[in-house]
């Protein structure tokens, strides 16, 4: 089955992009307290496609993202840092697990395609056929020994 990961690699991006902002403002003394309205509202829509992830085989993530969403929100920068941190390494582990390879999408109609070379090919392919010529094979060999 062919999946495409582009919403993985988006998430990863998002996450990446806020992670980011909270390490420089976690730090900072000219930034009043508190998150930003625009980053709590960020970080709240990126645990809700965070959890999402189960459907890319990525448990753990999702599980995390779920756990964290369902505690109150991040205090501070600091917080946010943390947490973002600690998801990252998730999906980047969970990432580093999967085997991807790409296909160019003129090529992706042939993926997996049963009748690619012609009905005969096919036909000959088929369980039946292959377990016939199998046995055939085997029977020939034992003539010539």
């Amino acid at each position: 089955m062919l999946q495409s990961y582009l919403p993985i690699y988006q998430l990863a991006l998002d996450l990446q992009a806020l992670r980011g902002r909270a390490e420089l403002l976690r730090g900072s003394t000219y930034h009043r307290p508190g998150l930003s309205e625009s980053d709590a509202q960020s970080y709240v829509v990126l645990l809700k496609a965070l959890q999402k992830c189960s459907a890319y085989n990525f448990y753990h993530t999702a599980e995390m993202a779920k756990r964290i969403a369902g505690r109150t929100l991040c205090a501070d920068y600091n917080d946010l840092y943390s947490e973002l941190t600690h998801l990252n390494d998730s999906l980047s582990h969970e990432l580093e697990k999967e085997a991807v390879f790409r296909i160019a999408p003129e090529q992706k109609d042939y993926f997996e395609r049963k009748d690619l070379f012609g009905p005969e090919v096919a036909a000959a392919t088929q369980p039946h056929a292959c377990k016939t010529l199998y046995l055939c094979l085997r029977f020939h060999d034992r003539r010539l020994q």
